[in-house]
């Protein structure tokens, strides 16, 4: 046998019948692997409470206690409720703490069924909404309304809604709308520029038109028009002459608040806060911030405070605009001063201390500012223990019950 064939034998040898140290090895190696092994000791001192703290946080987001979402109806000092019955005799506007508007027409027919702020939900039976849902970045409140078994969720969107005889007229000017009900079980999908008719019945099928392109339409009932405004909604892009200045107070008092602001931009705004009366003053800086235009109203507010100042609104300036810090600039920190500012100086007589003080607790809040903002709840937990904040304070300061 030649060297090379006993070399190869031998290999094949070690291959097939490998020594008894390496199968002793495998055997060693087999049973370490198969062997169950103890997490360390630290480990399971960091894991334990890491889990339960997420199941606590769990546990809180899915039943955290009802807190209600403020709300006001026609004027700012007007509060709303939860449950409220709407019978529009005229256009009423809804105006809720998230920075969403409502706007019912005449011979509306509703309800707010919930107002959370987690969830608010309204019901429309008769007659004609209009919604501009613009909740705030810290906010997570989700919008509903229902009509004629129709539900339509929605978030960050101008959507026209109107119920006749069992028959919903859906528009969608902006953002996007998900319905679901007895034609769409599955759901419907609207996103803006389009719009949906809904019949009462199974066997007709929503239909998907384009949606009008403006976000105000007429009243039922126009009023006469003042002389040199050309247009029923917004004034004509490129006018030659400016309209006359008591052209938007009559669109404001007609609560058409974007084209009030358009007449009084067009007719000189810096020079009507300066000409106007007091109460007008109020009404302008009231059509700006309906019309979402924060500048606009803080310019009404200091030309009243600056001109009026003993004028009864004059005090209440500065909550006015905390308020416009927060729902329309989103800027806690402002807001903060103005409604400390407007608390020191009313004391406990204020029309509206007690909203300031719950408002303070949101904004404080909002800041990160968890200390003062639970020094501010517990605060308004021992001056208002049933107040309309009641349930936001004893959520901030930890209290399941006022102290």
């Amino acid at each position: 046998m030649t060297a090379n064939m006993q070399g190869r034998r031998w290999r094949q040898d070690s291959i097939e019948k490998p020594p008894q140290a390496t199968t002793r090895q495998r055997q060693a190696f087999l049973q370490a692997a198969t062997r169950p092994r103890r997490s360390p000791y630290w480990l399971s001192m960091v894991v334990a409470p890491l889990t339960t703290a997420c199941l606590v946080f769990v546990g809180w987001q899915v039943y955290r206690p009802h807190v209600e979402l403020p709300f006001w109806v026609d004027e700012p000092t007007t509060s709303g409720r939860e449950g409220m019955t709407v019978e529009a005799t005229a256009t009423t506007t809804m105006g809720f703490n998230d920075g969403s508007q409502l706007t019912w027409r005449p011979r509306s027919h509703g309800q707010v069924l919930k107002s959370s702020t987690k969830l608010v939900t309204i019901a429309l039976s008769q007659g004609e909404l209009e919604a501009r849902i613009t909740p705030t970045l810290r906010s997570k409140v989700e919008w509903r309304f229902q009509a004629a078994g129709y539900s339509f969720s929605v978030k960050g969107t101008v959507l026209r809604l109107s119920v006749h005889s069992q028959e919903v007229d859906l528009e969608v000017p902006e953002g996007a709308v998900w319905a679901t009900g007895p034609a769409s079980p599955d759901g419907l999908l609207i996103e803006a520029g389009q719009a949906a008719s809904f019949g009462a019945s199974r066997a007709k099928t929503p239909t998907l038109t384009t949606a009008a392109a403006t976000t105000n339409q007429e009243p039922e009932a126009a009023p006469a028009r003042m002389p040199g405004v050309e247009a029923p909604n917004r004034l004509p892009d490129g006018h030659k002459r400016s309209p006359p200045a008591a052209a938007w107070k009559q669109l404001a008092q007609t609560k058409r608040f974007v084209d009030s602001l358009d007449a009084a931009k067009a007719a000189g705004f810096g020079r009507l806060t300066e000409e106007i009366d007091a109460d007008d003053l109020i009404l302008l800086s009231n059509t700006a911030r309906y019309a979402r235009d924060a500048a606009s109203a803080t310019q009404a507010l200091k030309a009243l405070s600056r001109r009026f100042p003993r004028h009864p609104e004059s005090r209440l300036v500065p909550f006015l605009r905390g308020r416009i810090e927060q729902e329309l600039s989103h800027e806690p920190l402002t807001a903060i001063q103005h409604f400390r500012e407007y608390v020191a100086h009313e004391g406990d007589n204020g029309s509206l201390v007690a909203e300031a003080r719950g408002r303070l607790i949101e904004v404080l809040r909002a800041a990160g500012d968890n200390t003062e903002a639970k020094a501010a709840a517990l605060d308004y937990l021992q001056r208002y223990p049933e107040g309309p904040y009641a349930e936001l304070a004893r959520e901030v300061s930890g209290f399941s019950r006022p102290p």
